[in-house]
């Protein structure tokens, strides 16, 4: 029954509305989460001294379009990277308030229910591509 249902979906009537609605699964709700965290998280001012934490240490790391780094570069990101570790221990710990502590727990949870949504809307229809490639 689930496989019958995998190929289905990875079929040609089904595939690429399937894949568009995976991709909708995969990219939307990142892009609304992170919407209403900033927005939650700009209404208190633990929120707002966290913001403006992160906004001085500079959370964005290496993007693709950046080439080569230099020695320097590699020591900022590494840096960053423990300036953003420490971030997230201090909202755990309280430090920016109980208001941005329950935002982030609660963002926790958020990307918990995207991962498994996405894992069950990719599952099947990679499954059912590789079934099908199979049949020939």
């Amino acid at each position: 029954m689930f496989e019958s249902a995998a190929r289905w979906i990875a079929g040609p009537e089904v595939g690429l509305y399937w894949l568009v609605f995976s991709m909708a699964v995969l990219v939307l709700p990142v892009i609304a989460i992170t919407i209403w965290y900033h927005r939650a998280i700009a209404q208190d001012e633990g929120g707002q001294a966290l913001m403006e934490e992160q906004n001085r240490v500079g959370v964005r790391l290496r993007s693709a379009n950046d080439g080569a780094r230099t020695h320097a570069q590699r020591q900022k990101d590494r840096q960053r990277i423990k300036d953003t570790k420490r971030m997230a221990a201090d909202i755990s710990s309280g430090k920016y308030g109980d208001q941005a502590k329950a935002i982030q727990n609660r963002m926790y949870l958020y990307f918990l229910y995207w991962i498994v949504a996405t894992v069950l809307v990719f599952t099947p229809f990679l499954w059912g591509i590789s079934l099908n490639q199979a049949a020939g």
